[in-house]
């Protein structure tokens, strides 16, 4: 029995095809394919041979030994060697260990098949949770990080190989509208919320992902728009909504060009470069994957105007005293 990697385009990168045999099967010489039984081995040893030597390493340093070995079921979001920045080693090196193994491990063994959108699970650290995702794509997230080695299987539970380290802080117990709210770089747009009337509806348990301008991007508007829409629900709320999608998307999970349906009605175009660079609409994400209890806030470089005819109708309604916005429009 073998593992087979396919990897298709992503973002215009090249990709490659592996094959190897799946854990708890090897390959004999002479042979084709993974005919050999292997035992499968403890998750620690498993780490090891997969290469996690920092994983390792820390699993040791934290005491953790024992219960990596004889305990379980668990399941390792494990960091790949040289995937945490240096901001996090820091960290990490400053206080102890224990605390950022234990957001990375759950107390049961968790395979990618039974990743779905709304499965919010408890790590080990106190109240800490962490949400799985599966994409129609192929694409598998942890708190949006990439897994890149899914289904390592080991005696006593799963492994999951992840790009990053998952956030030492986030504001995943936080609604969509509180974190907006909370940043002052998106106060222009937090006061679009309230003017749209639209604090409930972000504060409800429902999945949504905004892609939010910042205040610079919406400073990009003339002042007679940004005026117009600040005193005017109706628009407010058309524009409010053509920013926001009912999805959970991860920006790990943008590997080419696909579409969304805003709840303006409207279709919102996304795609990637092979320099990381996420295009939406006419900007780009400037910020990435900022968590929350109902869904995931994008910072992005530009508004998107809804191009659904009600819309234009309140616009060219008040063209008397709004000829300007109509001719940027």
């Amino acid at each position: 029995m073998c593992w087979k990697s396919v990897n298709q385009e992503i973002c215009g990168k090249p990709t490659s095809v592996k094959f190897e045999c799946a854990d708890g099967y090897e390959k004999i010489q002479g042979q084709p394919g993974c005919t050999g039984l292997k035992a499968l081995r403890n998750l620690l040893a498993t780490s090891e041979e997969l290469g996690l030597s920092w994983v390792t390493s820390l699993v040791r340093d934290a005491g953790l030994t024992a219960v990596l070995e004889t305990a379980g079921a668990f399941t390792l979001f494990a960091p790949a060697d040289g995937a945490l920045t240096a901001q996090q080693l820091a960290t990490i090196n400053r206080t102890d260990s224990m605390p950022f193994l234990l957001r990375h491990l759950v107390n049961k063994r968790i395979l990618s098949s039974e990743f779905d959108a709304a499965d919010v699970v408890q790590t080990l650290y106190g109240n800490h949770h962490i949400r799985l995702n599966r994409y129609a794509n192929g694409a598998l997230t942890v708190n949006c990080v990439r897994i890149i080695s899914p289904d390592r299987q080991g005696s006593n539970g799963v492994i999951h190989v992840i790009d990053r380290a998952l956030s030492l802080t986030d504001s995943s117990s936080q609604t969509i509208y509180d974190v907006i709210a909370g940043e002052e770089n998106f106060s222009v747009f937090s006061s679009l919320i309230d003017t749209a009337e639209m604090k409930d509806e972000l504060t409800t348990e429902g999945l949504f992902t905004v892609f939010l301008p910042t205040n610079v991007a919406l400073k990009q508007l003339s002042s007679t728009i940004l005026k117009f829409l600040e005193t005017n629900h109706a628009a407010a709320k058309a524009f409010v909504q053509n920013h926001i999608t009912k999805a959970f998307q991860c920006s790990a999970a943008i590997g080419g060009p696909s579409t969304q349906t805003t709840l303006a009605g409207d279709s919102l175009d996304m795609t990637c470069t092979a320099d990381g660079t996420i295009y939406i609409g006419e900007g780009i994400i400037t910020t990435p994957d900022i968590l929350a209890s109902n869904g995931v806030v994008h910072a992005v470089s530009a508004a998107m105007i809804p191009d659904n005819g009600g819309y234009l109708t309140v616009i060219c309604c008040t063209f008397l005293y709004y000829m300007a916005s109509c001719l940027i429009i």
